[in-house]
């Protein structure tokens, strides 16, 4: 930790890993715990995307909640109060899907809290990143933040469904989980962010807060990077339903435990700090372009490989390293679009844009298998991918055609 005066105190960079993780683990219980009991029960994969779809949905919200965190009470104040409220529907879920795993709507609807809770705690992290540290240290910070979520999202998955098979089911598993959010909340104590605006100057700050809005949106690094967060091109949507469909592969729950949760959590780490360094040398967006690009050659040779234990772990941990180079150069570009003030807004408008893909994406690629199988799945979110490529780079030929070569290629 490192002082910065005495309004201001910057925690390690590693500690933005260790904050992350606290929001990846709500994703993993979800997407990998909760959707593989569910699947053994009897419910669709429809279904299950379903409910995953929407813990994701207000990550397309985020914007809403961001002038909300950068108006009022400090970072440090609204991440507790957020942390607090993500244990407890964590907690929840995991409780009601143990008593009435078939109420699908109380399910949804508490799927959907959890994900509202998340959302605001990851948007008042990145209110702090904003609030506190340099703009040499966002690459690596983007790293960092991503290690965190997918090492989370692998310890919700993969811890929780090994304590939900072995250490009582699924109540005891999503409150292990929510005691270890709660400590992941432990670095929020080596911080301290300026203070919100004064009652008599907010109306001023507010006007201020979106002008610095559309001004970012308005400039050309700005606009490309919501163009890519818009495009579908690194989704991980069929990484949210390795668990729903891992019978197509014959991987045991153990091995679904293992690959989507623990070592894909290990997997992911090194995938978003590779990112995070690369991201210091070379533009992001290139960085993030090149990463999109491998996820949708693993999907294609996922496909066209046999359907073994074997390969479903290969793959799925495959997938997992390059999904997390992908998302952890992602948030460098927008850590590298927020500047200092009206950070949270910043980040939430970009982290909304990059998360319709998502969750389109989810429910498609989840109806896709329902109908077609799972190869279907795999091929149309590589093709949603490749397209998206396509697109991205048409856009920067128009825009700098002199440029063109250095973007696809940096």
């Amino acid at each position: 930790m490192s002082g910065a005066g005495d309004a201001i105190r910057r925690p390690r960079t590693p500690y933005y890993g260790i904050l992350y993780t606290a929001v990846g683990i709500p994703s993993g219980f979800v997407s990998v715990t909760l959707a593989y009991e569910l699947r053994q029960r009897g419910i669709s994969v429809a279904a299950i995307a379903g409910i995953v779809s929407l813990s994701v949905l207000p990550w397309t919200w985020k914007v809403l909640g961001g002038p909300m965190l950068d108006l009022s009470l400090t970072p440090r104040i609204w991440s507790t109060l957020c942390i607090a409220a993500v244990a407890a529907t964590l907690a929840l879920l995991g409780l009601t899907a143990a008593t009435s795993a078939q109420a699908l709507g109380l399910l949804s609807g508490l799927s959907l809290m959890t994900g509202v809770a998340t959302v605001l705690f990851a948007a008042s992290i990145n209110n702090i990143v904003g609030a506190v540290e340099p703009e040499t240290e966002r690459g690596a910070i983007g790293g960092y933040v991503q290690a965190g979520n997918l090492g989370g999202s692998g310890l919700g998955g993969g811890a929780g469904l090994w304590l939900a098979q072995h250490a009582g089911g699924l109540g005891p598993a999503s409150e292990v989980l929510a005691a270890i959010c709660l400590v992941c909340a432990l670095p929020l104590l080596a911080i301290r962010a300026p203070k919100p605006a004064r009652p008599e100057t907010l109306r001023v700050k507010t006007v201020q807060l979106w002008r610095q809005v559309w001004a970012m949106i308005r400039s050309r690094a700005g606009a490309l990077a919501l163009l890519l967060n818009l495009l579908p091109m690194a989704l991980g949507a069929s990484n949210n339903l390795w668990a729903a469909v891992a019978g197509d592969w014959r991987a045991s729950g153990d091995v679904v435990a293992l690959v989507t949760g623990a070592l894909g959590g290990v997997a992911s780490i090194p995938g978003s700090l590779i990112a995070g360094a690369l991201c210091r040398r070379y533009p992001p967006r290139g960085v993030y372009y090149w990463s999109g690009a491998l996820c949708a050659g693993a999907l294609i040779a996922m496909a066209a490989t046999p359907h073994t234990q074997t390969a479903f772990i290969v793959f799925t941990l495959a997938s997992a390293a390059l999904l997390g180079a992908a998302w952890g150069s992602l948030s460098s570009v927008a850590f590298n679009c927020i500047g200092c003030e009206g950070a949270a807004t910043k980040a939430a408008l970009i982290g909304s844009a990059c998360n319709i893909p998502v969750v389109a994406g989810i429910a498609a690629v989840g109806a896709i298998q329902t109908r077609f199988g799972s190869n279907a799945m795999l091929l149309g979110e590589a093709g949603l991918a490749i397209v998206s490529m396509a697109v991205y780079a048409m856009v920067i030929f128009c825009i700098k055609p002199e440029a063109a070569a250095v973007e696809a290629t940096a």
